[in-house]
């Protein structure tokens, strides 16, 4: 059988096989393949094996209980690699990096849960320190550092539950220029 999305393209190619498993092929609105697992009744079961945009196999998970797991290593399309992290139950879990195409890593931090925790570093395409923010189940919670391209300290902001709560700005020697406090205006990254 198959499905389509709005403008005719397949979106799921699938057949039902005699022993109940049905394989899946999931594609783009572009036509592009992205992915091909198997299920049996209402659960995945096997593998998923993700696609690069060029019909390139990407990666593998498994499937455990009809969730995905295993250790994720993504690349872009030309090879170089994007992501390496963990997939339990699924959900994003432990360490986790995100490179750019030169190879330099763009952000690094942990999940629990499939939520950002503790501390995430972010980085130039250069490779320099630009921010750190720390989180509390996905929320910024604490001191969020901002860094110039010297990577000397521009300005600290202190969250609660996602909320900034104060502002220090800093001069060129590192000393507070400027302190605010807030009624708490929420930000994500």
């Amino acid at each position: 059988g198959k499905s389509f999305h709005f403008n005719g393209a397949c979106e799921y190619a699938y057949e039902i096989k005699d022993n109940g498993e049905i394989p899946f092929r999931h594609f783009s609105e572009r036509g592009i393949l992205e992915n091909e697992m198997t299920m049996k009744g209402n659960e995945a079961i096997g593998e998923i094996t993700f696609y690069l945009a060029n019909g390139t196999p990407d990666y593998k998970l498994t499937f455990k209980d009809g969730k995905t797991q295993g250790n994720l290593v993504g690349h872009f399309e030309t090879g170089e690699k994007s992501v390496e992290g963990n997939i339990k139950d699924g959900l994003n879990e432990g360490y986790w990096k995100y490179f750019y195409k030169n190879g330099n890593v763009n952000q690094e931090g942990s999940f629990k849960d499939g939520e950002k925790s503790g501390e995430w570093k972010y980085y130039s395409y250069d490779g320099k320190l630009i921010e750190t923010n720390n989180y509390k189940a996905g929320k910024l919670d604490g001191i969020a550092k901002n860094y110039d391209d010297n990577e000397k300290l521009l300005a600290e902001i202190e969250y609660k539950s996602g909320k900034a709560s104060a502002f220090k700005y800093f001069d060129e020697a590192g000393n507070v220029i400027k302190e605010a406090k807030s009624s708490g205006v929420s930000q994500s990254r």
